[in-house]
């Protein structure tokens, strides 16, 4: 799956029972701001905060009150304007929902309580159901592994339930540890108030996770019988652990494939885990006679910066930018704060370096623009309460109107027109933010 910046999106390979051998473009009516793919099924959000979902319908998965495959992407009509979705993400047979009201939904394939629901009848959720929520705190993200959930709060704190097995879900010791969690739980090791502990990005695979900390640290924990978590050997990990063979190095990001990990930043990209799922291509690449990766090994990447890393089954893919300068690290978190809405931790980068108020990404994106493109109202109004000037534009001549009101996020709009943003001002296709986007270089 690709999704570009203009909102399109693009698939190829295998899909349940359907082979797409080029890449193939997906009609979705609205731009697309996020998208997750299962085993089997595929789902995506919308600007607007629809849901459409394709795929392998069993077990409820899609969210249409079925178990109906579907060919086409067909709209999840839970989702409405009273219960807006913002992010989704897909398991093996499972999706979980995360909506502008807070909370998260979840349906499809739930022996395990990947779903949250505990009703013995309730072995596969048909239409999206509230996932009962911890008290208190923001959420940031969600993720899914083939058979467990997490939530990543706003704070850096961490939730699993679901699918216990191999230590996946952080919570106990291998003695302690039961076969799944029926409801969000609290990984203790993650400490909101320490940031060496205190979690700013989370990836699951099929059974193991990885975590990357504000301080930059990376942990792992879960399955580890293919090298996947990158403490050199082939242990499971019940309690999340640092990866030590990363110490020392610039971490920015990371990912998860099925049995493979990932972790970057703009010029450097590490690899570990089975080989068929990331590096394997690669001769400079040193695997065992197991065609594993133990411990992170340096990737080579024919230019840079790296954009971005996904990995699937047996497959990887590495987004590489144009040859423009590459973002400096402290920029880029200070950007990724924004876009995800870590705003504790955005207040104090603020405080430290006010200029960072100034700062543009690659494509002339103020910090307001980038929190106004991902519907962050909380940051776009410290920002401007921060003395960040609403009418700067893009590279394409955007402001913050123009993608607030395009996108239909209204609570920010309103805001901004309030704040004095000129709703006058032109795009680089003379379009005022009421009349669309530019997409013009």
């Amino acid at each position: 799956m690709l999704v570009t910046d203009d909102g399109l999106v693009y698939q190829w390979g295998t899909l349940h029972n359907y082979i797409y051998r080029s890449i193939t473009k997906i009609e979705i009516p609205v731009k697309i701001l996020n998208v997750s793919a299962g085993n089997n099924h595929i789902a995506c959000v919308t600007a607007d905060g629809q849901v459409f979902t394709w795929g392998c319908g069993s077990l409820g998965r899609l969210g249409h009150g079925n178990a109906f495959d579907q060919k086409q992407p067909c709209r999840v009509e839970y989702f409405s304007v009273t219960t807006r979705a913002n992010q989704v993400a897909c398991g093996g047979a499972h999706t979980l929902f995360m909506c502008e009201d807070g909370k998260v939904y979840a349906c499809g394939f739930n022996r395990y309580f990947q779903c949250g629901q505990v009703e013995p009848s309730a072995s596969s959720i048909l239409t999206p159901r509230g996932v009962p929520m911890i008290d208190g705190g923001d959420i940031a993200s969600i993720c899914c592994g083939k058979h467990h959930s997490m939530i990543l709060m706003r704070d850096g704190a961490v939730y699993a339930w679901g699918n216990a097995t191999r230590g996946r879900l952080g919570h106990y010791s291998f003695k302690q540890n039961p076969r799944k969690i029926s409801l969000p739980k609290r990984i203790e090791v993650f400490a909101a108030t320490n940031q060496d502990n205190s979690v700013y990005k989370l990836e699951a695979g099929v059974a193991h996770n990885v975590a990357l900390t504000y301080s930059g640290r990376v942990l792992t924990w879960g399955d580890g019988l293919s090298g996947q978590l990158g403490h050199g050997n082939l242990i499971c990990q019940s309690i999340p652990k640092i990866v030590e063979g990363l110490r020392g190095s610039v971490v920015s990001d990371v990912a998860a494939g099925d049995l493979t990990t990932f972790a970057f930043n703009d010029k450097d990209l590490w690899a570990w885990g089975i080989g068929n799922g990331g590096g394997g291509s690669s001769p400079s690449v040193a695997f065992d006679e197991e065609d594993l990766l133990k411990i992170p090994t340096k990737i080579q990447v024919p230019q840079t910066p790296i954009v971005s890393v996904c990995s699937g089954g047996a497959h990887s893919l590495c987004v590489l930018g144009s040859s423009v300068t590459p973002i400096l690290e402290k920029e880029s978190t200070v950007f990724s704060l924004c876009r995800h809405g870590h705003e504790e931790q955005l207040k104090s980068a603020l405080d430290e370096v006010p200029d960072n108020l100034l700062l543009r990404d690659e494509n002339g994106n103020t910090l307001l623009i980038v929190a106004c493109q991902n519907n962050m109202f909380s940051i776009a109004k410290l920002l401007v309460c921060c003395g960040c000037d609403p009418n700067m534009q893009n590279n394409r001549g955007q402001t913050a109107l123009h993608y607030s009101f395009t996108y239909n996020f209204l609570k920010i709009f309103n805001f901004l027109i309030q704040s004095g943003a000129d709703d006058t001002i032109l795009n680089a296709e003379g379009l005022t933010c009421y009349e669309g986007l530019s997409y013009l270089k």
